[in-house]
């Protein structure tokens, strides 16, 4: 019952319109074009795609390889081959004929760098490769602008769940019934706990649809360690690898939402609760691209926004830090909540 009395008040009010926009607007962004730069001509690495695709060989590499020696080598000469023309000792037609092939070569140039680098990294896999037009799905998993659309809405439906109990006085009255106290800061809990990891991992699932119901789909059953980065020990696909990787955000945010029911009962006033939730969102954010190490892995799982987690850290211990972490947020909430004294109820 109390359960149920704490969903209705996420769901049945203004906050539930948060929420209907919140999905709309990601409905709407996720099948918007975004641009994304790249430091190799996307156009030009498709080319290179259809012509060399597919299981990935020693020969593709030779073929790379050969064709950035080129490459190089019509770079080294051009400025001999234009004094050349220019002292009329090659023909007008052998200096036009080096032009096509010099331009394209600077066309080419980083792209081919580019197949280069990811070759070397297919050489270093002990596992067999297949070379395919990736920067759709590569663009789409390091994409995480969406992830603020997610962090605004869930602090904004959050706070209220305790900080309007203060903000009205009700807490008071709440508890001194026989069900105030630990039972209504766990039943708050739980739902906030369950409510944000539902509509966290919606809304993954529903940013990914235009990628699996567009020409990507084809390659979403590969290896992920075909993307270059996502050297992973396991065969686990790329579709696979974007849902586990969802599962883990989406108890990330749970904790967020914790962490925001903590800063409700200690602080009490939901104007400054959005502001300090906000920032030690956004704050580690900013710090972790910053430093590294495992002691701050340790520290951001969970908390940045960018980076929730390093994927290269073992999955036991990310379970193990975020069940800490939320235990100790509920901890906290849970003994605030019940404390007796609250002589000073803050007001807006």
């Amino acid at each position: 019952m109390i359960l149920w009395y704490e969903l209705k008040k996420i769901l049945f009010n203004k906050i539930g319109f948060v929420i209907i926009a919140t999905i709309i607007i990601q409905v709407v962004f996720s099948f918007i074009p975004h641009y994304v730069q790249h430091n190799y001509s996307p156009e030009v690495y498709r080319r290179y795609i259809e012509t060399y695709g597919g299981s990935y060989t020693e020969k593709t590499y030779d073929i790379i390889k050969q064709r950035q020696t080129e490459i190089e080598n019509l770079i080294e000469i051009h400025d001999t081959v234009v004094s050349d023309y220019r002292s009329d000792l090659i023909s007008l037609e052998e200096y036009e004929n080096h032009n096509i092939q010099y331009n394209r070569a600077i066309a080419e140039q980083s792209t081919v760098y580019y197949l280069l680098e990811k070759c070397e990294y297919y050489n270093s896999l002990d596992r067999p490769a297949v070379l395919f037009y990736d920067t759709d799905w590569f663009d789409f998993l390091s994409n995480d602008s969406y992830d603020y659309i997610i962090a605004i809405t869930i602090i904004i439906v959050i706070i209220p769940v305790f900080s309007s109990e203060y903000m009205t006085g009700s807490r008071n009255l709440i508890i001194t019934t026989s069900q105030g106290k630990r039972k209504s800061a766990l039943s708050k809990l739980l739902i906030c706990g369950v409510f944000v990891f539902i509509f966290a991992f919606a809304m993954y699932i529903i940013k990914v649809i235009p990628v699996i119901s567009g020409k990507s789909a084809a390659y979403s059953n590969l290896p992920v360690y075909n993307l270059l980065g996502y050297s992973f020990d396991s065969d686990i696909s790329i579709i696979e690898y974007y849902i586990s990787d969802s599962l883990i955000k989406s108890f990330q945010w749970c904790v967020l939402s914790l962490f925001v029911c903590t800063v409700s009962v200690l602080v009490k006033n939901t104007t400054f609760v959005f502001f300090i939730s906000l920032l030690f969102v956004i704050f580690p954010s900013m710090l972790y691209t910053m430093v590294s190490g495992k002691v701050f892995d340790i520290i951001f799982t969970s908390y940045a926004l960018k980076s929730h987690y390093n994927p290269q850290t073992n999955i036991l211990n990310i379970g193990i830090i975020i069940v800490v972490k939320a235990l100790l947020y509920c901890i906290i909430t849970e003994r605030c909540w019940c404390a007796r004294s609250d002589n000073s109820v803050m007001t807006e």
